[in-house]
C-alpha cells in the first residue's frame, strides 16, 4: 500500500486555509473563496471560517487587517440575493438534469426531494458565498498591495 506524502506546508494548507494567505498573494479567486477582504485579501470578511455552516451572519464590520468598511450604506449586502439566486438556478440546473440523466427520469417526487435536499445543504454556503461575491463585484474598493503588507 502506498502512503500518501504530503510536505509540511501542504499540511498546514489543509489543516488552517488563512496560512495560505499569509505565505502567497492571492488573486481575486482564491481570496473569494477564502473570503477575504477585497483590498487587502489578507483580513477575513467572516468572523468564523467560511466553511463553517452554523455562523450565518456573523460578519466583521470592518477589515481586521486594513480597516475597509464592508457595508457600504444600509441594506447594501440586500443585493447579495441576485448572486444567491443566480448559484440556486445553477445548482437546480445542474441537480435537476444530474437526476434526469442518472435515474432515467424519475416522478416528480424524486425530483422535488433531491433538489430540496440539495439546496438546504449548500444554503449556508450559497448565503456567504453571495455576500462575499456581490462585495467583491459591487464594493468600492479593489485589490490595493499597499494594504496587504
Amino acid at each position: 500500500m502506498r502512503l500518501l506524502k504530503i510536505t509540511a506546508i501542504q499540511f498546514l494548507i489543509l489543516i488552517d486555509p488563512a496560512y495560505l494567505c499569509r505565505m502567497v498573494k492571492l488573486n481575486a479567486l482564491q481570496a473569494i473563496a477564502l473570503g477575504k477582504c477585497p483590498r487587502c485579501r489578507k483580513g477575513d470578511i467572516h468572523k468564523k471560517h467560511i466553511l463553517n455552516p452554523f455562523s450565518l451572519t456573523a460578519m466583521h464590520k470592518t477589515c481586521p487587517h486594513c480597516g475597509l468598511r464592508y457595508e457600504k450604506e444600509t441594506g447594501f449586502f440586500y443585493g447579495g440575493m441576485y448572486i444567491s439566486y443566480g448559484i440556486s438556478t445553477g445548482l437546480f440546473l445542474v441537480v435537476g438534469f444530474s437526476v434526469f440523466f442518472l435515474l432515467n427520469d424519475p416522478p416528480a417526487w424524486v425530483y422535488i426531494s433531491i433538489i430540496s435536499a440539495a439546496v438546504l445543504l449548500i444554503f449556508p454556503y450559497n448565503f456567504k458565498y453571495s455576500r462575499v461575491i456581490f462585495l467583491y463585484l459591487f464594493g468600492d474598493e479593489g485589490y490595493d498591495p499597499k494594504y496587504s503588507e
